[in-house]
């Protein structure tokens, strides 16, 4: 498996669905997630089950960077948002590897999601490996929280359940 350990910020949205999809496939998981356990529903002490840790700051920028740097690689899900691009911008400062998926359509969880999307992030990972002369990544998801997106939770577990599949 290309993939060592799947990091994020903790959370709803595609945070959580990278988290999600990364535990059930058995490969380990953390991150750094906004002081207090911050999420948009309230704090959530329950994502420490996933290997998160509590960062010093409560601010979600603060934690942001923490996982860019923390990441191997970054695969940030969902439209531009305030979020999605202070991510961008971020990995494009620490020049760490990025590409965003794009999620359209009404509501992120509507379908499955596409095999040519799949493709292309299972080879985006494995060119960033051999760029980077490493056979194990460390792959930070991001993108959309929920209240911006609505179902990409589910939409980005789904989708890296199938990059999982496709990488053993």
């Amino acid at each position: 498996m290309l993939i060592k350990r799947v990091v994020s910020g903790g959370q709803t949205g595609a945070d959580q669905g990278g988290l999600f999809a990364a535990a059930n496939a058995g490969i380990p998981t953390g991150g750094w997630i906004a002081q207090g356990w911050k999420t948009e529903e309230g704090p959530n002490e329950g994502l420490e089950g996933l290997g998160l840790e509590e960062h010093p700051s409560a601010n979600y920028a603060a934690r942001t960077e923490a996982n860019v740097l923390e990441g191997d690689v970054t695969i940030i899900f969902g439209k531009p948002s305030n979020g999605s691009n202070l991510t961008e911008a971020l990995c494009k400062h620490h020049e760490v590897p990025w590409m965003r998926v794009v999620v359209t359509g009404a509501g992120a969880g509507a379908g499955v999601p596409v095999k040519g999307e799949v493709v292309k992030v299972v080879k985006f990972l494995a060119d960033t490996a051999r760029a980077l002369k490493t056979s194990k990544l460390t792959v930070n998801v991001a993108g959309n929280r929920e209240s911006v997106n609505p179902g990409i939770g589910e939409f980005v577990e789904q989708f890296m359940e199938q990059v999982f599949v496709a990488l053993k």
